[in-house]
This record gives structure tokens, C-alpha cells and sequence, in this order.
């Protein structure tokens, strides 16, 4: 993993396996913002409007993919993710989570590349810490 520059941030994962990237987010999110080849497009959305930002209250829609809770709810679902997330290696794996926001779901996403198969994995993790 390297830490790179991406859309405004000034702090992105950086992670390949073999010719394919992905980029996750480290000053909000967490949020896988680019999936694709190594200098091709991005297979995923980007909100212009929302690239860069960090800090607030309001939910942003950045684009990428994150984490969310089912079923949708208004206030679960949408809850900020404004804030840095923690990162850490383990066996093979980083993972990037979030502080416990007011809703009390702490979430995690975990990547997992291979670079002989050209293949990501992800590994998505809600954790309950009401009392």
C-alpha cells in the first residue's frame, strides 16, 4: 500500500494487484473511490461537487463504494462519513474503519489484493456499539 494523492485528497490507499488499482479514501469514508486499470478509467462514480471535501455534519455522496445498513433508512443509512478513517495491514489484508458516529454502527471495509489473478477482494464489516 502507498499513500497518494486522488480527487482533492491529499490521502488515498493506493493498492494494485497486478495491472488493477484501487484507491480508498483515508480522510473520510471509508470509500473505495477508484476501481480500474492501472492508468485507465475509473469504473466507478465520482460527484465532482463532493471530491475533496472532508469535515460536517451533511452527508456527502462522494461516489465510489462504502458501507451502508439495510434497510434503508433516512437517518442509519445516510449518516455522515466525513471524518478519517483508522487503517491498518493484517495478514494480507488492509483495513480502513470508522469512528463510532452517532448512530453507533462502526464500519469496516477490508481489501485483499492478488496479483497473479488481477483480482481485488472486498470485505465489508457493520459492528453494533450501542450500550
Amino acid at each position: 500500500m502507498e499513500q497518494v494523492p486522488y480527487g482533492g485528497w491529499s490521502r488515498c490507499a493506493r493498492l494494485v494487484a497486478g495491472g488493477v488499482e484501487v484507491l480508498v479514501t483515508l480522510e473520510v469514508g471509508p470509500r473505495v473511490i477508484r476501481f480500474g486499470r492501472v492508468g485507465g478509467p475509473n469504473m466507478l462514480v465520482e460527484y465532482e461537487k463532493d471530491m475533496g471535501k472532508t469535515g460536517g455534519d451533511e452527508y456527502r455522496s462522494y461516489g465510489g463504494h462504502r458501507l451502508w445498513t439495510a434497510p434503508e433508512d433516512k437517518v442509519r443509512t445516510y449518516e455522515a462519513d466525513n471524518q478519517p478513517v483508522v487503517h491498518k495491514e493484517m495478514n494480507g489484508w488492509n483495513e480502513f474503519r470508522t469512528p463510532v458516529g452517532p448512530q453507533k454502527i462502526e464500519k469496516a471495509i477490508r481489501v485483499l489484493t492478488d496479483a497473479q489473478e488481477e483480482r481485488v477482494v472486498l470485505e465489508h464489516e457493520l459492528t453494533n456499539r450501542r450500550d
